[in-house]
């Protein structure tokens, strides 16, 4: 980029092409940080998603292992019985 003295040695139309270049890289720059934020958007939904499914397949899996020691201590009585 240019300095600022070198800023001082430029006519107005050089002065008025710098500007032009720095909008440019303005909008450039504004841009790629409206695409970056669309895709963090989408990747925190995704996110999102997939710790909700976790919490269900996590819920489901207490429910099992609930089922099966239920399970265990009845055949562990039944065993006692013979």
């Amino acid at each position: 980029m240019t300095s600022q003295a070198d800023l001082k040695q430029l006519d107005p139309d050089q002065l008025r092409t710098v500007a032009a270049q720095l909008l440019q890289q303005v909008q450039s720059k504004d841009q790629e940080l409206g695409r970056k934020d669309r895709e963090l958007g989408r990747k925190d939904r995704e996110l999102g998603r997939k710790n909700r499914e976790l919490g269900r397949k996590n819920q489901e899996l207490r429910r099992k292992n609930q089922e099966l020691g239920h399970k265990d201590q009845e055949i562990a009585r039944q065993s006692k019985e013979i």
